[in-house]
């Protein structure tokens, strides 16, 4: 998050919450799930107090990576909603794991995530970088209690939303 005065910082009220190890991974027919944890979460008391952000990515149609980002999914759908077509599937989609690396193939386009680790995913055409997320490029924000979603836009810039 970027506030002016002439360098980052968090004002007063504001606390950022990053996912900065990967806890799980699951791979499916298609799709890839990466579980992120806001701590090192080496041991079971290191998770009683800390915040989970869950990446799936899976491909909708050949050369197209869909990313969901979620944080308590399970929760009362809220309005104003849209309808969004997330039936549709690449029977072509190609998912994969070694013990270092996941990754969803659709096409040309790929993106890779650590199986332990850093948590952090990069995308990739024909084998060639074209962006990366680490591990404070996705997050949430809590507002004096109240969590906000932060969404990585054009440029790095942040832009918030209730959740």
């Amino acid at each position: 998050m970027k506030f002016e005065i002439g360098r980052w910082f968090i004002p007063p009220g504001l606390e950022a919450i990053y996912p900065v190890s990967v806890q799980d991974v699951r791979v499916e027919d298609g799709t890839l799930m990466v579980t992120g944890y806001s701590g090192a979460g080496r041991s079971r008391g290191e998770l009683l107090d800390g915040t989970v952000i869950t990446a799936r990515f899976s491909s909708p149609m050949p050369e197209v990576i869909r990313v969901q980002l979620t944080h308590f999914k399970g929760r009362q759908p809220r309005r104003p909603a849209f309808d969004l077509d997330t039936s549709l599937t690449n029977p072509n989609a190609q998912t994969g794991r070694d013990a270092e690396q996941v990754w969803l193939r659709a096409g040309r386009l790929e993106v890779r995530s650590a199986a332990h680790g850093e948590w952090g995913f990069t995308f990739l055409r024909d084998g060639q970088p074209l962006t990366a997320s680490g591990p404070h490029d996705v997050g949430l924000m809590r507002l004096n209690g109240k969590f906000l979603a932060c969404l990585p836009g054009h440029g790095r810039r942040w832009f918030l939303s209730a959740v």
